[in-house]
């Protein structure tokens, strides 16, 4: 088991020199002390080590939910970008078939308006009956006034239903206009939080290797510490010996010098 020897040490070689003044070597003294020294500049350095590497493991734990909650938004973000992606296909389909009921509707009441112009003008003309009454399958004056009362009502509802196709497609269009904003907005977010990724793995990476440094510092030390630790106690047993033989009278100072 390891004593901590620079706490007895002093005291040890204190209590030493006082029993055994003349008898142990001018060296033994000066070669503890050199040893507490050291062994308590390694300890120091072992536990300013130790300190370092909390703080790295730290703050790696700190990277790692970092990392973690700018993988949550990237999922997120990922997310939102599909189910925009997704509006914006359909919007865009509801436009396009918008589009082309509006044409459609458009080219048939044009053609209704221009038959009804054409009636209309046909009629100030020649008057209402005669060839036209022919063309409309009309035989009274009454009759072609119901006849052109219906090519008006068509040409009217058909103008209605262009005019609601194109508020129609104009709120398609803002629409989509907003729709892609956000795709924009997200595809920022999402290159944005990429970078953030990016440089918190190089910070997390660096750190791991400082924590690894560290850690081969932290061995080499306690090897350090050990051996010392290990002379210490040699030096300890000898002088306890040396003390024990100088007690019992089998040595004397004039043997040791």
């Amino acid at each position: 088991m390891r004593v901590c020897w620079w706490r007895w040490w002093s005291t040890a070689v204190l209590t030493i020199s006082v029993l055994t003044i003349s008898a142990v070597p001018a060296a033994a003294a000066p070669s503890l002390s050199a040893l507490e020294s050291e062994l308590h500049t390694v300890h120091v350095s072992l536990v300013a080590d130790e300190a370092r590497a909390t703080s790295l493991q730290e703050q790696a734990a700190n990277l790692n939910a970092q990392l973690q909650a700018v993988d949550a938004q990237l999922a997120t973000t990922g997310h939102q970008i599909g189910s925009t992606q997704i509006k914006i296909k359909n919007t865009e389909a509801t436009m396009g078939r918008t589009s082309t009921h509006l044409s459609r509707t458009r080219a048939s009441m044009n053609v209704s308006l221009r038959g009804l112009r054409g009636v209309l003008l046909f009629a100030e003309q020649e008057g209402p009956l005669g060839y036209l009454s022919v063309l409309l399958s009309v035989h009274t004056f009454s009759d072609f006034v119901t006849e052109v009362g219906t090519m008006a009502r068509i040409a009217s509802y058909q103008t209605g239903v262009v005019h609601t196709l194109k508020r129609e497609a104009a709120l398609i269009s803002t629409d989509l206009g907003h729709l892609k904003q956000s795709r924009a907005t997200l595809t920022r977010q999402q290159a944005t939080l990429v970078q953030q990724k990016t440089h918190l793995a190089q910070v997390a990476t660096q750190r791991a290797t400082v924590l690894a440094q560290l850690r081969q510092e932290q061995s080499s030390l306690a090897g350090v510490e050990a051996s010392l630790h290990s002379q210490g106690q040699q030096l300890w047993d000898a002088i306890q010996q040396l003390e024990a033989e100088l007690a019992s009278g089998k040595l004397t100072s004039a043997q040791i010098f």
